[in-house]
C-alpha cells in the first residue's frame, strides 16, 4: 500500500512495492510497445494459421514430385517424405505460443520474440533436412514462402521495437539493480546485528572467547571455501572461452588489416572480458564474425586452414558467449568481495587471538563490526537515494522509500 506524506507530492513507498511500481511505470511508458507488439504477435498468430492450413493442403498433395533438376534413385520415396515434411513444419507451429507470461510489457514481447525466432529457426532448419521434397515440389510451396516471408517480415518488426524501447527497459533495470542492492545489503546487516546481540549477550565465562575464535574461524573457512569454488568456476570459464576464441585472434587480425572497421575484432577476441562490456558490444562482435565469415567464403580473405577456420567461427556464433561473459563478471565481483570479507574476518580474528583480555576481545570485535554497520548503512541509504533519484528521472515521480 503506497501513502502520500503531503510534502510535495512525494510518496511513501516500501521497499517490497518498489519493483511492482517501476513495471507499473514502464509499462506505461511502453503503451506503444504493448500496442504495436500486439499488432504484430497477432498478424504472426494468423500467418500461422494460413501455414497449418497449408500444411495440410501439402500433405494432402497428390501431384508427380518434379524431379529434374535433383538426383534421387528413388523418386517413390518422395510422397512419404513430402508428409513428414508437412507433419514437421505442423509441429513447429503447433508448439507456438502466442503470449508470454511476463513481469513487464518488454519482458512479455521479448519471450514472444524468441519463440517467433524458434519458429523462424526451425523452419529453415526443416527445409534443410527436407532439401530434396523443398526441391521437388517447390512450384507447390508459393503460398508458404509468402506466408514465411511475412512471418519474417513481423519478427523483424517486433525486433525493431524491442530495440527502440530498450532504454527505457534499461531505465526499469537501473531500479531492479538498486532494489537487489538494498535487498542483500538488509540481510547482511540483519546477520551482522544478529552476530553483535550474540557477542554483547555472551557470560564472562572464559570459554566465550574460545568459542567466539572457533565462530569467527568457520566464517573464514567457509568463505575461503566460497572462494575457491568462485576461483574455479571462473578459471573454468576463462579457459573454455580462450578454447572458443583463440583459434580466431590471428585470422582476426588480418580481417582487421584488410577492412579497417571502427571496433577491432581481434581485441574483442583477445581480450572478450574488456572488450565486450554489454550485450550491444558483444552484438557488434557476432556481425563482426560473420562479416569475417562472409569475407573468407567470397575469397576476400585468404586463410590456410580454411576448414578449422570455419569449424572455430561456427563454434563462436553458436557458443552463446554473452551470458557466460556476465557470469564471470559476476563470478570477478564475487571474488573481490569474499576476499574483502576474509580479510576483514582475518584481521578481527588477530585482534582476538592478541587479545588476552576477554572483555576487551569482544568489544574490539563488536567495534569492528559496528564500524561495518555504519558502512553497510550509508551504502543502503545511498541505494535508496538512488532508487528515488531513479524514479523522479525516469518517471517524474517523487518517491520515499521506506526502510525498515
Amino acid at each position: 500500500m503506497f501513502f502520500d506524506r503531503g510534502n510535495g507530492g512525494s510518496q511513501d513507498v516500501h521497499l517490497n512495492e518498489i519493483r511492482g511500481m517501476a513495471n507499473r511505470f514502464l509499462n506505461q511508458k511502453l503503451a506503444q510497445l504493448e500496442e504495436k507488439g500486439s499488432a504484430i504477435t497477432g498478424g504472426f498468430g494468423e500467418y500461422r494459421k494460413q501455414f497449418l492450413s497449408a500444411c495440410v493442403n501439402l500433405e494432402k498433395l497428390n501431384a508427380e514430385p518434379d524431379t529434374e533438376d535433383i538426383y534421387i534413385q528413388n523418386t517413390s520415396s518422395l510422397s512419404s517424405q513430402k508428409s513428414a515434411y508437412a507433419k514437421s513444419l505442423m509441429r513447429i507451429m503447433e508448439d507456438y505460443s502466442e503470449i508470454a507470461e511476463a513481469e513487464n510489457v518488454y519482458r512479455k514481447y521479448e519471450s514472444v520474440l524468441s519463440s517467433m525466432e524458434s519458429i523462424i529457426n526451425s523452419i529453415m532448419k526443416s527445409n534443410n533436412a527436407f532439401r530434396l521434397p523443398f526441391l521437388a515440389y517447390s512450384k507447390y510451396l508459393g503460398d508458404f514462402k509468402k506466408i514465411f516471408a511475412g512471418m519474417e517480415r513481423l519478427t523483424a518488426s517486433l525486433k525493431m521495437e524491442l530495440e527502440r524501447n530498450r532504454g527505457k527497459f534499461m531505465e526499469y533495470e537501473n531500479i531492479v539493480e538498486e532494489v537487489n542492492k538494498l535487498l542483500g545489503l538488509d540481510a547482511e546487516i540483519s546477520d551482522m546485528e544478529d552476530n553483535i546481540k550474540r557477542l554483547e549477550s555472551d557470560s564472562s565465562a572464559g570459554a566465550s572467547e574460545d568459542a567466539g575464535i572457533i565462530d569467527i574461524g568457520k566464517e573464514i573457512s567457509k568463505k575461503r571455501e566460497e572462494l575457491a569454488q568462485a576461483r574455479e568456476k571462473l578459471s573454468s570459464l576463462s579457459s573454455r572461452l580462450t578454447h572458443t576464441l583463440s583459434p580466431l585472434e590471428r585470422i582476426a587480425r588480418k580481417y582487421d588489416h584488410e577492412f579497417g572497421k571502427k571496433r577491432r575484432l581481434s581485441e574483442m577476441i583477445k581480450n572478450p572480458k574488456a572488450e565486450i562490456a554489454s550485450e550491444s558490444d558483444y552484438n557488434e562482435m557476432i556481425l563482426l564474425v560473420k562479416d569475417m565469415e562472409s569475407a573468407i567464403n567470397s575469397g576476400k580473405i585468404d586463410v590456410r586452414n580454411d576448414e578449422g577456420i570455419r569449424a572455430a567461427i561456427s563454434r563462436v556464433l553458436s557458443a552463446d558467449i554473452y551470458p557466460e561473459l556476465l557470469v564471470m563478471k559476476d563470478l570477478k565481483d564475487k571474488e573481490i568481495i569474499l576476499s574483502g570479507e576474509i580479510s576483514s574476518y582475518e584481521r578481527i580474528l588477530i585482534e582476538a587471538e592478541k587479545e588476552k583480555n576477554r572483555a576487551s576481545h569482544y568489544g574490539n570485535v563488536v567495534y569492528d563490526m559496528k564500524r561495518n554497520l555504519e558502512t553497510m548503512e550509508k551504502a543502503r541509504q545511498a541505494a535508496k537515494h538512488e532508487i528515488e533519484r531513479y524514479f523522479l528521472a525516469y518517471y517524474k515521480k517523487k518517491v520515499n522509500v521506506i526502510l525498515e
